[in-house]
């Protein structure tokens, strides 16, 4: 035998044994055997949960307009729904799983909606089940839906190829801060601070495309308030919801729109960039919030005769004036709500924690009589180009 030949088998035989160790890819799973969920609906039936799943079809998921095109256009739809009803939520999924020829597969959902119902029920047990599973990502937006949460998700949307990428869009682009999975279970386990949410509804399309009364889409309408039992406790929007979102810093780039001198005219400013700083005061068994707040804004319009370009005193007056307004307005609902998201009880916890010891088992009692002042420094980075505002009552009276 010639003298490198052994090693050469050597070689061989190592080969033949490593080989045995190499299993392939024998727990593979193709995309086209997966339903990848997008989005996530949950409301409640009496005693029992419906859950319902929402996944898209890349066989339908063609260019808009086209055969087999997303998003509400011509053509099927892109996107498919399943629904499963038990009494809790694992036994539901496993109900849409078994009658599904597809492995759902959660680990890119983005957005989970929450009926009404199931949230005045209580989210407990929805975010024990959404924090045991490691593929269920906890950076998924958590959102309530007024009314039916099915309903909400199922909306057929003009824009996007499947409703659940509507709805995540639609926060991100609306929210400075939108609430993940994990922002929520963080509210839930700190003293002091109650969850928040913010809410959508269906309202009436007003389209040239859809020109039909009966035509519903997404708004986004303000924000849902949880108790300190994890329970809905009601809606805040309109005025309410702008105030609380100032003092929460939740909105991306806020405007307030301010009447002049109890007239018609008005000035709308846009909030560019905002901090709050919250301090508490306690006295005996009475409590003072403290929001002192530093903004910069930009005036986007006004039809006031002010030229505020060149005297912006009495417009640094004005935003103030609405600021402490707004938020004392949102704030006062959210303490009729019994409700507490702007943290500040957790404020007590931190700058007092021998007060907060002593009245933390009577926070609920307390809490919504407490003092709040509210403070706004307000800079005005840009004023527009004109110098004079273009107003015709004075041309008129020229």
């Amino acid at each position: 035998m010639r003298p490198h030949a052994l090693p050469m088998k050597r070689m061989g035989i190592l080969v033949v044994l490593l080989s045995l160790l190499l299993g392939g890819c024998w727990d593979r799973l193709e995309i086209n055997d997966m339903a990848i969920v997008t989005g996530t609906a949950i409301d409640k039936q009496e005693d029992k949960y419906m859950v319902t799943v929402q996944f898209p079809l890349p066989s339908q998921m063609g260019g808009a307009g086209s055969q087999g095109g997303g998003g509400g256009t011509s053509g099927s739809k892109s996107w498919h729904q399943r629904v499963g009803v038990a009494t809790s939520l694992q036994e539901a999924n496993a109900q849409v799983q078994n009658r599904l020829s597809r492995r759902l597969n959660f680990s890119h959902r983005r957005i989970i909606l929450i009926g009404e119902q199931a949230a005045k029920a209580g989210i407990d047990p929805i975010l024990d089940t959404l924090g045991r599973v490691p593929q269920k990502r906890l950076s998924s937006l958590l959102v309530i839906t007024e009314g039916s949460a099915q309903k909400t998700l199922g909306t057929q949307t003009p824009v996007e190829q499947y409703p659940a990428e509507a709805v995540r869009e639609l926060i991100q682009l609306s929210l400075r801060q939108p609430t993940p999975i994990k922002t929520v279970y963080q509210a839930m386990l700190t003293d002091g601070v109650d969850p928040s949410a913010p809410y959508i509804a269906l309202v009436p399309l007003h389209s040239a495309d859809s020109p039909e009364e009966t035509a519903q889409t997404l708004s986004l309408e303000g924000i849902a308030l949880f108790n300190s039992r994890n329970k809905l406790a009601g809606f805040v929007k309109d005025e309410e919801a702008k105030g609380l979102g100032l003092a929460m810093d939740m909105y991306r780039h806020p405007s307030l729109t301010i009447k002049v001198e109890d007239g018609e005219a008005t000035v709308n400013v846009v909030i560019t960039n905002q901090q709050i700083s919250k301090k508490t005061r306690v006295t005996g068994r009475d409590v003072t919030a403290v929001l002192d707040f530093r903004l910069i804004c930009i005036v986007s319009e006004n039809t006031s005769p002010y030229p505020f370009v060149k005297d912006q005193d009495l417009l640094k007056k004005l935003v103030s004036q609405e600021v402490e307004r707004l938020v004392k307005k949102g704030v006062k609902q959210a303490q009729a709500l019994g409700a507490d998201p702007i943290g500040i009880g957790e404020s007590i916890s931190r700058d007092d924690p021998a007060a907060w010891k002593r009245i933390k088992g009577d926070w609920e009692r307390i809490y919504p009589r407490t003092k709040l002042i509210v403070r706004a420094q307000v800079e005005i980075e840009n004023a527009g180009i004109f110098a004079k505002p273009i107003n015709p009552q004075e041309k008129e009276q020229k």
